[in-house]
């Protein structure tokens, strides 16, 4: 009478119990590591547009600037040249 009163007074885990622990927590962490990789990748994407979005306004800004301040603009049809002048040929 002694031994089935100790049995039902042990407490602990059992095997399957573990192994169904681990794979669940092993799941979920897949699952978070996937969200923080892809988290990651769209951050990149957006750093490098944006990037090239600002060299793209630097560009134009540029090209603005030079363009009114030439005093003679020209194109030529066959490159798809513009020759903005001032003082010196600029050509884009």
């Amino acid at each position: 009478m002694h031994s089935v009163k100790n049995k039902n007074l042990q407490k602990g885990m059992t095997l399957i119990e573990v192994i169904i622990s681990i794979v669940i927590a092993g799941i979920l962490f897949g699952v978070i590591y996937q969200i923080f990789i892809t988290g990651n990748i769209i951050f990149n994407k957006a750093q490098i547009e944006a990037d090239l979005m600002q060299n793209a306004r630097v560009a134009m800004d540029w090209i603005t600037k030079d363009v009114r301040n030439a005093d003679h603009i020209s194109v030529d049809t066959n490159t798809l040249t513009v020759f903005a002048s001032d003082n010196s040929n600029i050509i884009y």
